[in-house]
């Protein structure tokens, strides 16, 4: 596997020649591996019991361009025409909700997001998401690495909001 925001070139050599002999065009190749892409996040894809104000970590291939991840991530609430914007948290906010992974002893945490914390990025939905909604983080195309590659697709990390507390007199 090649990492995200990679710009590769090569060339064919010249005189070189296939199997049967014959000569090989002397060309110029390049491709690159898009953008920034999402690798691993907590709370995992398809987690059904996220809270109403949960902490987006997301892991990704590439270091994200700081501002391009704000304004084209978003929460999606099923049954809500409006997209839901997303705070991408910095500073001691950013630190404090990786050292809730870390005092956990989450493994995702020690093998993915703590080798990499220049490629992880914490995002919170602006509002509270409604409680037992089906919602999802969406991240569209465009966000850019360093380099200025940016991602060509988008995607969605579908969850649902966990029942509101309910406390019953016994």
């Amino acid at each position: 596997n090649l990492p995200g925001a990679l710009r590769c070139e090569f060339a064919v050599r010249a005189g070189l020649r296939d199997a049967t002999g014959q000569p090989v065009n002397a060309d110029i190749f390049r491709f690159d591996t898009g953008g920034p892409q999402v690798v691993t996040m907590r709370p995992a894809d398809g987690d059904s019991r996220i809270d109403e104000r949960q902490l987006f970590v997301l892991a990704f291939d590439a270091q994200v361009k700081p501002g391009t991840l704000a304004g084209r991530a978003s929460c999606r609430v099923t049954g809500l025409a409006e997209r839901i914007e997303v705070d991408v948290l910095q500073g001691a906010e950013r630190e404090a909700a990786l050292q809730r992974l870390k005092a956990g002893n989450d493994p995702l945490f020690r093998r993915r997001f703590a080798p990499n914390a220049a490629t992880t990025e914490v995002l919170r939905c602006k509002r509270p998401l409604p409680n037992e909604a089906q919602a999802s983080l969406v991240l569209d195309p465009g966000g850019e690495a360093a380099n200025g590659l940016a991602s060509r697709e988008a995607q969605a990390f579908a969850c649902k909001v966990r029942p509101a507390f309910r406390a019953r007199a016994v």
